[in-house]
């Protein structure tokens, strides 16, 4: 049978769009306040109304723990809100104004870093701290200050493709990846993540929540049933 471990190898970390209404009716009837705004994403990099959600995935395909915020919203911050979240449930959310007192000026936005537009959340999706891990990442969270202050501040190392590829391991590290692409698949294509049908931020935290809920509960039922792990149900097939 396929064995769930209690601690993961590794967890990868990635950030998909979730469109919550169309762009004529998000931005005219501001359903979600600033907790939704426009962004771009997906592989034609369309814009869309509504939100991104960053989520960390073992290598056996369990969100361990996740965080949205308004579209706009850099990767990095989602990050750093779901680590701080997972030591202390109580932090404060992070800011472009306290990231660029800790992190120094970025080279953009005229050395501001630019920070969340609305809230994020939920905060006890976080998950819990765990011993000292290594996070799978794509470029988008790369830069040094970045990785040496999530080093320090939360004993987390995140290795991205850029220093991967520095070792020759960029193919490696992209095939490992994949558990996060899988889940956020099967998140979208299985629960209907996206138009939630909700009218209110606090309603597609509850949904969301939910529906990650549903996907770990997937992931474990296969392994009670003997079943490869990314297995798709049958339904006249289960026991």
């Amino acid at each position: 049978m396929p064995a769930l471990e209690d601690a993961p190898l590794y967890q990868a970390v990635d950030g998909t769009g979730v469109s919550l209404l169309s762009k004529v009716r998000g931005t005219a009837g501001r359903v979600y306040g600033d907790g939704a705004a426009i962004g771009k994403g997906g592989v034609d990099r369309r814009f869309f109304y509504g939100v991104k959600l960053v989520a960390l995935v073992s290598d056996q395909g369990l969100i361990h723990g996740f965080i949205s915020g308004p579209a706009n919203t850099e990767e990095r911050f989602l990050l750093e809100g779901l680590l701080r979240w997972r030591a202390d449930p109580l932090a404060e959310p992070p800011t472009g104004e306290a990231l660029t007192a800790l992190l120094g000026p970025s080279h953009r936005h005229r050395g501001q870093r630019k920070g969340p537009s609305g809230p994020l959340g939920p905060r006890y999706a976080a998950g819990q701290a765990t011993e000292p891990i290594v996070i799978l990442a794509d470029d988008g969270y790369a830069g040094q200050a970045w990785q040496t202050h999530w080093h320090e501040a939360f004993d987390v190392r995140v290795v991205t493709q850029r220093h991967a590829r520095h070792q020759r391991l960029g193919r490696w590290l992209a095939g490992k990846r994949q558990v996060v692409e899988s889940a956020f698949s099967r998140l979208h294509d299985w629960f209907a993540l996206e138009r939630p049908r909700t009218k209110s931020l606090l309603g597609w935290w509850v949904r969301l929540s939910a529906k990650v809920a549903a996907h770990n509960a997937w992931i474990i039922l296969n392994a009670l049933w003997d079943r490869p792990l990314g297995a798709k149900w049958d339904l006249l097939a289960l026991p």
